[in-house]
């Protein structure tokens, strides 16, 4: 074979060789790597998932650390999923809770008098009332707050945390989703406080609750 043969086999190889991108097996091709792309999405975050449910889990020191800095510390939720759905294309694996608690009827969290206090308002009703939900999101806290009492903090679909103080008879658990009007329990004595917080911020509350 001489030199100028030689050189046409390599054009046409390398010719060949290209066009395959266009051909359906190399379709084949970008699909498989798609599906592999995928299942490493996939893996990561079973991995993620299982080396926070170990740690956890190992021992009560660890679940108090955990709680302590994430769950008592802000940690925007809202913000996380979006990273998360962004990175993995799904939301984050939690079973949500969606309960059967949601009132029904006249009951609108409509108090009789609200006035300012501390970084939220205390609202005045009728003793051992209804309280429901402001909005839709997720149970982060239930304990005691200083100034508030028993208190239950829910992250808002909208990024804004909500905390009911002063609630007893509590009907939600920890990592709950609740829907917007949701039973949360009953105030204690004649009165509950509402703080609302985003990024640091705290809003007023009026303001937020025509907005809702």
């Amino acid at each position: 074979m001489d030199e100028i043969e030689y050189q046409k086999m390599r054009l046409k190889r390398k010719h060949q060789t290209k066009s395959n991108i266009f051909t359906p097996k190399g379709h084949k091709n970008i699909r498989n790597q798609e599906l592999e792309k995928t299942i490493s999405r996939f893996l990561l975050a079973v991995i993620v998932v299982l080396l926070s449910t170990i740690y956890v889990n190992w021992s009560s020191t660890n679940k108090e650390i955990f709680r302590q800095n994430v769950f008592e510390k802000n940690l925007s939720f809202t913000k996380i999923n979006a990273w998360y759905e962004n990175l993995f294309g799904s939301v984050l694996p939690i079973d949500l809770n969606l309960g059967s608690n949601t009132m029904v009827g006249n009951l609108t969290n409509d108090f009789l008098k609200v006035s300012k206090y501390h970084d939220g308002v205390m609202a005045s009703t009728s003793k051992e009332s209804a309280i429901q939900t402001l909005n839709s999101g997720i149970v982060v806290f239930i304990g005691e707050k200083e100034h508030y009492n028993n208190t239950i903090i829910i992250q808002g679909i909208d990024g804004v945390d909500i905390w009911y103080g002063n609630v007893t008879n509590v009907s939600v658990n920890l990592y709950d989703y609740v829907e917007k009007n949701t039973l949360l329990g009953s105030a204690m004595e004649d009165h509950i406080y509402f703080v609302l917080q985003k990024e640091g911020q705290y809003l007023d509350y009026e303001e937020y609750k025509s907005q809702i």
